[in-house]
Order: C-alpha cells, then sequence, then structure tokens
C-alpha cells in the first residue's frame, strides 16, 4: 500500500530563521564505575520517565561509551530502542524523539560514540580537520556497529551486567531488565547514526547484523553508490526513511576550518529505493534541513543550515516527527498479532493522514 503527498500543511505560515547559536548542549562525561544519577525531563511533563547515564568500556574494543538511558514510567516489559547519534553529537542527540518514545512506554539508550561524537571539537591535540579525518576512516563504521550490539547485550543482562554494576544505576534500585522485552528491539540513527542503522539491519553483510533489531528508524540515511544501496535488498525488517527535503550537505566548521560532507537527496532516497517492499516507509519532511533531524537546538557556528526555520517551527516539526515514530514503533514493536491487525492498521494509517503535510512525500509499502 501507497500513500503519497497526504494531508494539509499544519502551518501555512511557518517563518523561516537561521537557529540561534546557542551551543551544543554537551554533557560532561561520567568516569567508569561512577554511579550514574537520575536526571529530570526538560519537558512539561517531567514526571513521565526518568533519565540516568553513565560511561562503560567494551572489553574488546576499549572504547568507553556514555549511555543514556530514558526510563518510562511504567515498569513493564516494554519494547527497546537504541540511538546512534549523529556525526560531532552526543547523547543529547534526538532527545526530542527519545523522550518521546521513553513516555510512550519504550525504554531509550542513546549511545555517544568515541571518536565521531563531540570530542570532534576538542582540538587540544590535534586540529579539526584531523579529529574529521579520523572520526571518517573505515574503522568507525565497523566500531559504531559494535558498540551497539555491545550495548545490547549489556542492557538484556540487566542486574548481570559491568555496565550496570559499575557504572549505571536505576532510580530506586530498579532493574533494567524489569523494563525490557528483549523480543522487541528497534535501533534508531541520524547521519552517521543513519548508516551505523542500515549495517546493523543488514547492509553490509552477516557480519555486522544483528538479529536481535525488530525494526528500524533512519534519519537521513544514505548512500554514495547504487551498488551500496541495492545491499538494502537484503534487511528483512520494517525499516523507516526519514528525510527533509533539503536534506543535503552540511559544512561542519571551527573558526577557519570547515568540511562539507553529506550528499544528495536523491542518494539518500537510493536507501528506500532498494529496500525489500513489504514493510518499507519513506517520509520527507518539509521544510526540513539535514540538521532538522538533530532532534536538539543547533549551534549554526558549527553546523551549517539549508533553510532558515523559525523555533517554534522547528520544534512544531519535531513534535510530528514524534508523533509518527512513536506510532512507528507501536506498530511494529507491539507484537506480531498486533500489528498486523486490521484495527492496528487502521489506527496507524489515521495518524499517518493527520501527521503528513500535503507537500510532503510519503511511502508506504
Amino acid at each position: 500500500m501507497i500513500f503519497l503527498k497526504l494531508k494539509k500543511r499544519h502551518d501555512t505560515s511557518l517563518r523561516r530563521r537561521t537557529l540561534l547559536a546557542s551551543g551544543l548542549a554537551w554533557l560532561s562525561p561520567f568516569s567508569l564505575g561512577q554511579t550514574s544519577h537520575p536526571l529530570k525531563s526538560k519537558d512539561e511533563n517531567e514526571s513521565s520517565i526518568s533519565i540516568v547515564e553513565g560511561v562503560i568500556t567494551h572489553p574488546k574494543t576499549k572504547r568507553e561509551l556514555k549511555i543514556r538511558i530514558y526510563v518510562p514510567m511504567m515498569k513493564k516489559k516494554s519494547p527497546m530502542i537504541i540511538y546512534s547519534p549523529g556525526l560531532g553529537s552526543g547523547v543529547n542527540n534526538g532527545r526530542s524523539w527519545c523522550e518521546a518514545w521513553a513516555k510512550a512506554g519504550n525504554l531509550v539508550v542513546t549511545i555517544s560514540h568515541p571518536v565521531t561524537n563531540d570530542v570532534i571539537w576538542d582540538t587540544k591535540i590535534s586540529t579539526f580537520t584531523q579529529r574529521l579525518q579520523q572520526s571518517l576512516a573505515a574503522p568507525q563504521y565497523d566500531l559504531r556497529v559494535m558498540d551497539c550490539q555491545f550495548v545490547i547485550t549489556q542492557c538484556l543482562l540487566g542486574s548481570k551486567s559491568s555496565m550496570i554494576q559499575n557504572s549505571i544505576k536505576l532510580a530506586n534500585n530498579d532493574l533494567l531488565e524489569d523494563y525490557i522485552d528483549p523480543d522487541r528491539i528497534g535501533i534508531a540513527g541520524h547521519s552517521y547514526g543513519a548508516l551505523t542503522v542500515q549495517s546493523i539491519c543488514g547492509q553490509n553483510g552477516g557480519a555486522l547484523l544483528d538479529p536481535r533489531v525488530k525494526a528500524a528508524i533512519a534519519f537521513s540515511p544514505g548512500s554514495m553508490t547504487q551498488a551500496s544501496a541495492k545491499k538494502m535488498e537484503s534487511v528483512k525488517i520494517p525499516f523507516f526513511c526519514i528525510m527533509g527535503d533539503h536534506d543535503n550537505q552540511v559544512t561542519f566548521k571551527q573558526g577557519t576550518e570547515k568540511m562539507t560532507l553529506g550528499m544528495p537527496l536523491a542518494k539518500r532516497r537510493w536507501v528506500y529505493e532498494n529496500l525489500p517492499r513489504g514493510s518499507r516507509q519513506l517520509w520527507i519532511v518539509s521544510p526540513a534541513d539535514h540538521m532538522t533531524f538533530a532532534g536538539e537546538v543547533v549551534d549554526a557556528q558549527s553546523f551549517s543550515r539549508d533553510i532558515q526555520i523559525e523555533p517554534e517551527g522547528e520544534v512544531q516539526t519535531w513534535q510530528r516527527i514524534n508523533q509518527m515514530t512513536t506510532a512507528f514503533w507501536q506498530h511494529y514493536l507491539s507484537g506480531e498479532t498486533k500489528a498486523n491487525s486490521k484495527t492496528a492498521l487502521a489506527d496507524y494509517e489515521k495518524l499517518i493522514k493527520t501527521n503528513i503535510a500535503a507537500n510532503e512525500v510519503f511511502e508506504r509499502s
């Protein structure tokens, strides 16, 4: 079934602007072994979730991974969603939808990947350009997937994991395993994180495929070649591609140093076009550029923007993304019987029609 260009525009008077440079909301890393502390959500519904953080070390790669866990209010076996941020971003990346997913009852885990995270802005040892070159080196692609696989394993071990025993403590001494259904695991990511999602879902062969992942969302996915995009044919799970109508390249800037990365929107669409039919989705959001999908306030001094949107306009877009992606998880991670029922399908399609603007592209087949 395919839907194209649904629903009227929610706000045709959205004013455009360049986001105010308010600084990236990077958080100071914790030391290994330090007990985490609960953080309050800054949303209006603060009591609906709790947030804990810590740092764990992968025993094989020796990578120190900063972890943020969004814990839902209700303690029950629920879907777990792993979130992989984009280049230059830490655990605050995607906070808008990560909070929304947790409020809907999912346990959400954001990973700050070493070398490719906010460390690129630290030029005490090497230059900004050198940092970027290191972050784009071939090993990082596989290492990010290994980060995700390790965190999934640690979360499924629950209170027996080194992550819980050494670093991260839930509020009220709750047990992590009480919040996770091991048969309902999803993964999402933006940009570099989307490439990570593509790999862990099977694009690059069995070595990186993680069969524990049952559904995926890729914000700004992409592939530089048709041959690489064609490998998406091997993906066997529901896969939602979300991108912007101006989702092309981004210039990373620090002082006089800069580097432009990314690809044309057409190449991002290749990912969707090569996914097998049955449970693939595409949404081209308008107006939206690459950094719209950071899910946090973007520092205009560090990242270029292709469009100008008023802050309230960006927030409105995030809210629509929150609703659509939450519905995706609820539909595909709620259990096979419910997902395939006529009532569930009708409810899902109704929500799609409510959130997709008339000038946007939405396809589901």
